[in-house]
């Protein structure tokens, strides 16, 4: 997957501390756990010093014109029924782009297709219709023989691996299939093969090992902490643990904005480029790590994050837009797809924490989408309008905050925003 082939990176398994028998016989990866826990104990030492700002309501949450407030019972329900009919429609819309040829979607990069899957599973949870549920096992049928990670389609990159087994923890979700499972787990296996000790640790980017990268890493605790979660295999938990403690003191965080920066040079340097992506992904993983272990200082992070993309990534009236390529037109079809990523992230994070700041946050950009920015069932990148370069990335990102809103709006229990 990549931000764009120039203006982004283009971007077998043992869990570190597990013995062979507590694997069934697997052989423990000797020598990334020996580094990785000596990076796990300076990290642990250096996080109990690490202060993390709280975030703080701000007047940015607003919309470029106010809509009536949402607490209102009668305009709450014109809210709902606009955001479940304009959802509906573009899924729609991104339904009519689903190849019977290739099952995937037109004009979308294999990554991206796994994030319109995703999409459309969480589509199908918020509006409570199961419409769209052959497109999940047709597409794993089709290509399951390649664990989705090796074939005509595929690239070979760590983070398209990881798109693909969290598209499938939630088709495990929404179907109770364990096969979806499994292959999740089949992938993350892949995915531990690319663990080393350059950097101090991590996962690369490609086979190639070209860098290491936030989402690559990010993806990849996300889809061990997940497994953990839904198997209660402590092999994932241990690798999530390592992996996240490797990463909050890897240099992809930055320490003055608390902002998650896209990769990491050859001499294990931040690169900056704040994509949304990056805050959203790393915003969830936080949020399901604090699932496991509610005491930490995991939501703390998550909300400094959050506040941070605030300061970063929203226009003057209040609209999530991608400060690295928006203003100058210059998002690339990868690009595109950032926005709903972040905003699906932030669902999470509502739920876990109940912040009425980012549930506002999120219907203000909805009602945004609606009133200026879609066009039929078109969603093009200026959220806060015009509509511009539409693309099938800029409508599944349009799809996941208009899931992401209608979740928000329905009951507490929710489970597309619940299980994470």
């Amino acid at each position: 997957m990549e931000v764009s082939r120039r203006l982004r990176h283009r971007e077998a398994h043992a869990a570190p501390g597990e013995s062979e028998k507590a694997l069934g016989g697997k052989r423990p990866f000797k020598h990334a756990f020996r580094a990785a826990v000596t990076a796990m104990a300076t990290a642990s030492a250096l996080a109990s010093s690490m202060v993390f700002a709280p975030p703080t309501s701000s007047a940015r949450y607003a919309s470029p014109q106010q809509p009536p407030k949402v607490h209102h019972k009668a305009t709450a329900a014109a809210y709902s029924t606009s955001f479940k009919a304009a959802d509906s429609q573009v899924l729609s819309s991104l339904q009519s782009r689903y190849s019977a040829q290739t099952l995937l979607w037109q004009g979308a990069q294999w990554w991206q297709s796994a994030n319109i899957m995703y999409t459309t599973i969480s589509g199908m949870q918020s509006l409570h219709t199961q419409h769209y549920k052959s497109d999940i096992s047709n597409t794993f049928e089709r290509y399951k023989h390649t664990d989705f990670v090796n074939g005509k389609y595929i690239d070979l990159h760590n983070d398209d691996a990881g798109w693909w087994a969290s598209t499938w923890i939630k088709a495990f979700d929404f179907t109770g299939s364990r096969q979806y499972l499994g292959m999740a787990e089949t992938i993350f296996g892949h995915m531990t093969g690319s663990w080393d000790t350059a950097c101090g640790g991590g996962i690369w980017w490609n086979k190639g090992r070209s860098y290491k990268n936030a989402i690559s890493n990010e993806l990849f605790m996300m889809v061990a902490f997940q497994l953990y979660d839904r198997t209660g295999n402590r092999y994932y938990l241990n690798w999530g643990n390592v992996a996240y403690n490797w990463f909050v003191h890897s240099g992809l965080m930055d320490g003055g904005t608390h902002l998650v920066e896209d990769r990491l040079t050859k001499s294990c340097q931040g690169t900056g480029g704040f994509w949304t992506y990056n805050q959203g992904e790393f915003i969830g993983v936080l949020t399901v790590r604090a699932k496991i272990k509610p005491r930490g200082p995991y939501l703390g992070i998550a909300q400094a994050i959050a506040n941070a993309n605030d300061k970063y990534n929203v226009t003057g009236n209040g609209i999530l837009y991608e400060k690295d390529c928006e203003p100058y037109n210059s998002c690339s079809t990868d690009g595109g797809m950032f926005k709903g990523i972040y905003m699906e992230n932030l669902g999470y994070l509502y739920y876990a924490d109940r912040n009425t700041a980012y549930r506002s946050f999120i219907l203000n950009n909805a009602w945004a989408i609606v009133a200026y920015d879609k066009q039929n069932a078109t969603v093009g990148i200026h959220w806060a309008g015009p509509v511009a370069s539409p693309s099938i990335s800029t409508e599944s990102s349009g799809a996941s905050e208009l899931n992401t809103a209608v979740a928000v709006m329905s009951s507490s229990d929710y489970k597309g925003l619940k299980r994470r």
